[in-house]
C-alpha cells in the first residue's frame, strides 16, 4: 500500500518513518521530495565537492555524478520505499542511475547517481528538491532488514568515488573531445571550401598576368 500524505505524517508520528529536517512543503499527495544535500561528485571534477559551500552542483554534458540527499531517512521493518528523479530534471536531460528501492530498516542519506545526457550544463541548487520518495507499508513486517554497506552512511568517501577515478577518458571528457573535434572539422571544411574558390581565382589572375606579359613582349 502506497502511503498518501496523511499516511506519511502518521507513519512519522508513530516512528515507522524518520526524515530529518522535515519540510511540509516537500510533502506531496503520495510522496516526499528529497533535497540536494551537502556533497557531490562528478567525473569531470574527479573529487568530492561541498555543495553546501558552493551553493550549486553542476553536471557537464556527458557527466556522471553522485549527489547526497539533504535528509537522513530511517525506515522501520514495516516500511519500504521507492524513489526516482523529479520529472523537471528528466526533461532537462538528466537520467538517474540508482537502485529504485530503499529496504526496510535502512538508515542514512541517499546517494543518487545522475547522468547528464543533454548537450549543456545542468545545475542543481543546494537544498533544491530533486527526487521523490514513495513509502509503502508492508502487509507484514520484514524479518530481515537492510544491513548493506551504506547503512548509517552520511557522507561520500574515497571508497565511493574510487571506481570512478581511473586512467582514460570519462564520457564527459570524451564528449568535450568530440565537440572540439567537430569544431575543428567544421573549420577545416570552411577552409577547404574557401580554398576551392581561391584556387580558380589565383589561376585566372596568373593566366591574365602571363597574357599581359606575352602581349608586351610581342609588341
Amino acid at each position: 500500500m502506497i502511503l498518501a500524505d496523511g499516511g506519511i505524517r502518521k507513519a512519522i508520528t508513530e516512528g515507522d518513518i524518520s526524515i530529518t529536517d522535515f519540510e511540509e512543503k516537500c510533502l506531496q499527495p503520495a510522496s516526499y521530495d528529497l533535497r540536494v544535500g551537502p556533497q557531490g561528485f562528478t567525473t569531470t571534477e574527479k573529487k568530492i565537492v561541498r555543495i553546501d559551500q558552493r551553493g550549486i552542483f553542476t553536471l557537464k554534458p556527458g557527466d556522471f555524478g553522485v549527489v547526497t540527499s539533504h535528509e537522513i531517512v530511517t525506515l522501520s521493518k514495516s516500511i519500504v520505499a521507492r524513489f526516482g528523479l523529479k520529472s523537471r530534471f528528466s526533461r532537462m536531460g538528466l537520467v538517474p542511475a540508482i537502485g529504485p528501492q530503499i529496504d526496510p530498516g535502512f538508515n542514512g542519506r541517499l546517494f543518487v547517481g545522475l547522468i547528464n545526457l543533454s548537450p549543456k550544463d545542468v545545475v542543481l541548487t543546494y537544498q533544491e528538491p530533486f527526487c521523490s520518495v514513495e513509502f509503502h507499508r508492508l502487509a507484514v513486517p520484514a524479518v530481515k532488514t537492510y544491513d548493506g554497506p551504506y547503512q548509517g552512511q552520511l557522507e561520500l568517501s574515497g571508497k565511493d568515488i574510487e571506481p570512478l577515478i581511473h586512467e582514460g577518458l570519462a564520457f564527459s571528457e570524451l564528449f568535450t573531445e568530440l565537440s572540439a573535434l567537430s569544431k575543428n572539422v567544421a573549420e577545416l571544411t570552411a577552409s577547404v571550401n574557401s580554398l576551392k574558390w581561391s584556387v580558380p581565382i589565383i589561376v585566372l589572375v596568373g593566366m591574365s598576368v602571363v597574357a599581359i606579359l606575352v602581349g608586351l613582349i610581342v609588341v
